[in-house]
């Protein structure tokens, strides 16, 4: 599940994947920024094309969902 509003992207996270990584394909831009909201600690990532591969920490930082804000260089949909 997601939402997008101008140059911010929500990404809930409801399955820890195993690999450490959540991958975000066909982005509008290149991404400035990954904090998760249960914290504000900003998250790794490395930006690989229209993709953004995020690294995990070993276990979600909430036990139903963990939402991580991903603030783009231009606004989504433009």
């Amino acid at each position: 599940s997601s939402s997008a509003a101008s140059d911010v992207y929500k990404r809930q996270v409801l399955e820890w994947p195993k690999s450490g990584t959540l991958t975000l394909a066909d982005l509008p831009s290149a991404a400035r920024s990954a904090v998760y909201l249960a914290n504000g600690r900003k998250a790794a990532f490395k930006q690989d094309g229209d993709a953004l591969k995020i690294s995990l920490p070993d276990s979600p930082l909430n036990e139903y969902d963990t939402v991580i804000k991903v603030t783009f260089a231009k606004g989504v949909g433009e």
